[in-house]
């Protein structure tokens, strides 16, 4: 029935805005990015604020508003699995990994998950691409382009705005790049996947430490930690977001930093989702020990 269900079309009409078209964004790094290029829009994300996008199904009352908007801006890549069991019009539908399908990590078998939330594994590929910020700004043209196709009178304003966001795209890569050669030859520890693009996009040796970020750390998962400092790993993690408690007291008896860096996926209201991103690469930067 679930399946049946979501399959439905859903026929809602397309509002009339004067202000602009009205846009919905899977996370808060494409709404960002249709801010910045179109100010006058009126952007939503497709996940509420506190639910995770990356494990988030919208119900029936969420894909009529979907499929209301204007313009729907899709990071694709497996972030949104739901997207393949609904009716969506495709002729509103940017998809803005659709492009660089050869460019796309593919993993193997690899799923995790967030809190009591359900695991899953994005459809086996790695769908944070925005962060090797190349590709951010390949993102960041379908998105100009999807705009301008839904309001042609912006075409110069978007065309302008495009190349200031690729000018702050182009800082954070200067950013990650100077990051990645502090670590040469240096394996970092990460809490969870995520970090894919950031590693191979700036050359950053990454390994997992498989840990939930909202819950305890189990006796096998510290086993598995210890052993990886053992084998030469850098005495600091890389987290989303700040671990539980009992987590961080363990990975603090370690002597083991804890370095928060933002996908910017989903953020506070009142923050901006490159801000975080820049602001945990410095986080990151200064935690670096000496080589």
């Amino acid at each position: 029935m679930r399946s049946l269900i979501l399959g439905l079309v859903l026929v809602a009409p397309i509002p009339a805005l004067a202000d602009g078209p009205a846009v919905t964004a899977s996370h808060d790094v494409l709404a960002a990015m249709v801010r910045a290029i179109a100010p006058d829009v009126i952007v939503t994300t497709i996940a509420p604020e506190g639910t995770d996008p990356a494990t988030f199904t919208p119900d029936i009352p969420a894909i009529a508003a979907i499929q209301a908007a204007d313009l729907i801006v899709l990071n694709g890549a497996g972030f949104e699995p739901w997207a393949s069991r609904v009716s969506l019009p495709r002729a509103r539908v940017v998809d803005t990994t659709t492009a660089m399908q050869e460019d796309l990590i593919h993993l193997t078998s690899q799923s995790h998950s967030h809190g009591s939330g359900p695991t899953h594994s994005h459809d086996g590929t790695a769908p944070h691409v925005w962060l090797d910020f190349t590709l951010a700004g390949r993102q960041a043209q379908a998105v100009a382009y999807g705009l301008t196709r839904a309001n042609p009178d912006g075409a110069d304003s978007h065309a302008a705005n495009l190349a200031t966001l690729n000018d702050r795209l182009a800082a954070l890569d200067a950013q990650a790049q100077a990051v990645g050669a502090a670590l040469a030859g240096r394996t970092v520890l990460v809490a969870q996947p995520g970090f894919e693009y950031l590693g191979r996009a700036y050359d950053i040796a990454l390994q997992e430490a498989t840990l939930d970020p909202a819950a305890p750390a189990t006796s096998d998962q510290l086993a598995a930690l210890d052993a990886a400092l053992a084998a030469g790993a850098l005495p600091l993690m890389l987290w989303n977001a700040a671990p539980p408690a009992d987590t961080a007291t363990a990975l603090a008896d370690r002597d083991v930093a804890i370095v928060v860096l933002p996908d910017g996926a989903q953020v506070p209201a009142d923050q901006d989702p490159f801000d975080a991103i820049a602001a945990g690469l410095t986080a990151l930067a200064a935690a670096l020990p000496p080589a």
